[in-house]
């Protein structure tokens, strides 16, 4: 396990990520609809990317991906692997949220008619 490829991971998913926020902010553009403060929540995904994808790569079996096996797969695989769920980091985020759900289910309300 060389450390360098959670590196490389992580560049991948952060270039994934600035990508799809240029594709966001051209059409976003485009149609004459782009707001200022818009650019809090971009940063914010830019920032949350390496952490998020990293985390998902620890977990992927408990997102219930099972078409792809990094410890299985060629780095080249992993490498467009990270730089889609970069590049989808909303969607990526609530992989995340699924896996909580799994992991701590939400409580049941306690039944108080007894």
């Amino acid at each position: 396990n060389d450390p360098r490829k959670w590196v490389e991971i992580m560049f991948w998913s952060c270039l994934g990520t600035m990508v799809g926020v240029l594709f966001y902010v051209a059409k976003q553009l485009d149609a004459g609809i782009f707001h200022a403060n818009e650019i809090s929540m971009i940063l914010t995904e830019i920032v949350i990317t390496p952490y998020t994808v990293i985390t998902i790569f620890f977990l992927f079996s408990f997102a219930g991906i099972t078409s792809f096996v990094p410890t299985e797969s060629s780095i080249y695989q992993t490498l467009g692997i990270a730089f889609i769920l970069g590049f989808a980091i909303r969607r990526t985020a609530g992989l995340l949220d699924t896996i909580k759900k799994r992991i701590l289910p939400d409580p049941t309300p306690e039944d108080k008619s007894t």
